[in-house]
């Protein structure tokens, strides 16, 4: 479970040094594991799109390729895939809801 608090980093102190954060709220579930599975599972039963499309392996495969380039020429290297905006799952979204009647 990932129900732990949620700190979000604001910065630096810059008299004492010490970290500022600011908790924010958990909302909907606090599965976290085997979500993505999960999801994809429900929208191929649902017949609707899958959240986190197959493009994603790609996108990470150019990000990790792009780093590697920039480790060894020593400079900037831009990443030239994309991916659209990723909504959030819902808040009442549950895992343990049956998709199978």
């Amino acid at each position: 479970m990932f129900d732990g608090k949620n700190l979000l980093f604001k910065g630096v102190n810059g008299e004492t040094m010490e970290n500022i954060t600011e908790e924010v709220p958990l909302t909907g579930t606090t599965y976290g594991r085997g979500t993505g599975v999960t999801e994809m599972a429900q929208a191929i039963r649902e017949g609707r799109p899958v959240r986190i499309p197959g493009d994603i392996a790609f996108h990470v495969l150019d990000i990790m390729l792009a780093i590697n380039d920039a480790i060894e020429s020593k400079s900037w290297v831009e990443v030239t895939s994309s991916l659209p905006e990723v909504k959030p799952l819902p808040a009442d979204w549950d895992p343990m809801n049956a998709t199978l009647s």
